[in-house]
């Protein structure tokens, strides 16, 4: 229902968009290292909360599931963010992160010659 991807594209925006602006304000390795880390801080407060708030809620409501008592320990809405996504998107944002920071050098230089 377009949900899932646009949720990914939004999720990735708040990544890409802190690390962007932190890192053009200059251009090193450590600013790039710093705009990456407040990038996942970023992905991680937008995506818990938009998972929360309405995604999660919204595919309960689409496929007439109930908000699952999982365990013990997830038993609301709160605590599967807490304990599924927040760990997930901290997972995904380092992730990428470290990607970004392995392989920038090599793919910027054929995407950015003159």
């Amino acid at each position: 229902a377009f949900v899932g991807d646009f949720a990914n594209f939004a999720v990735g925006c708040s990544l890409v968009l802190p690390a962007a602006i932190v890192y053009h304000t200059k251009k090193t390795r450590k600013s790039a290292v710093l705009g990456l880390i407040i990038g996942t801080i970023v992905l991680t407060v937008f995506g818990s909360a938009f998972n929360g708030i309405y995604l999660i809620p919204k595919f309960s409501e689409l496929y007439g599931l109930p908000l699952p008592a999982i365990n013990g320990s997830i038993t609301s809405l709160f605590t599967l963010v807490l304990f599924a996504v927040v760990p997930l998107n901290l997972i995904k944002g380092a992730t990428v992160s470290v990607l970004t920071l392995l392989l920038y050098k090599r793919v910027a230089k054929p995407l950015f010659e003159k």
